[in-house]
C-alpha cells in the first residue's frame, strides 16, 4: 500500500512530526476528525509499549480524548486502562501526527487523526482496565528496545485492517530510533 510520509523538524512548542495520508478517500464527502494522545515512556532506555498477542505489534499507549478531557487527564486514563500505569505529572510534549485515510467505519467518510505524543514517567503501578477489542487483541504491557519494536512493526506490516495504527506507530518508532526527536531529557 502507498502512502506518504512527510517528517518535519520539531521543537520545544508541540510541532508536527509526521503526516500519513493514504490518499484512498476519493469521492468521500464526510470527515470524522478524532484527537488521540499518546505516552512516550522510557525506563532504562526500554520502551514501556504495549504488545498484541493477537497481532504482534507494539504500540505506544494511548488512545481518544473525550469531550471535556484535557490531554493530560486522556494520558492517565489511557495509561491506567492499558498498562496499569500510573503517570507521574512530569510530561513534556514531543509533537504530534496527523493521519487521513478512508474511514474504516462509514462508507462516504474521511478519517483524520491528529496524535499528540507525550514523554511521561510512571508514578507507580496497579491493575489494567482493558476494553473488550484489548482483551481480544489480548494487549500486554512490554518493555522493549526501541529498535527491537521498530523491526518487529516492520516485519509485521501495515495492511492488516485491524492494526491501522501500526503504521504510525512504526514511523514514530522510527523518529525514536534515528534520533530524530529531541527533548528526550
Amino acid at each position: 500500500m502507498l502512502f506518504a510520509i512527510i517528517y518535519l523538524a520539531g521543537s520545544d512548542t508541540m510541532k508536527l512530526l509526521f503526516e500519513l495520508d493514504e490518499n484512498n478517500y476519493k469521492g468521500k464527502s464526510k470527515i470524522f476528525k478524532r484527537t488521540a494522545v499518546r505516552s512516550v515512556i522510557f525506563i532504562d532506555n526500554k520502551l514501556v509499549m504495549i504488545k498484541s498477542s493477537k497481532y504482534g505489534e507494539c504500540k505506544f499507549i494511548g488512545g481518544g480524548v473525550k469531550t471535556d478531557e484535557s490531554h493530560f487527564d486522556t494520558l492517565k486514563r489511557e495509561a491506567k486502562e492499558e498498562g496499569g500505569i500510573i503517570l507521574n505529572d512530569d510530561i513534556k510534549p514531543l509533537g504530534y501526527v496527523i493521519e487521513k485515510r478512508a474511514s474504516t467505519f462509514a462508507e462516504d467518510e474521511i478519517f483524520i487523526m491528529h496524535s499528540y505524543y507525550y514523554l511521561c514517567k510512571i508514578d507507580r503501578y496497579e491493575e489494567n482496565n482493558l476494553q473488550d477489542y484489548e482483551i481480544d487483541y489480548d494487549y500486554k504491557l512490554v518493555f522493549v528496545d526501541p529498535l527491537v519494536a521498530y523491526i518487529n512493526n516492520l516485519l509485521i506490516g501495515f495492511d492488516n485492517p485491524n492494526i491501522k495504527w501500526n503504521k504510525r506507530d512504526t514511523c514514530m518508532l522510527d523518529l525514536i530510533v534515528n534520533n530524530k526527536i529531541a527533548n528526550f531529557n
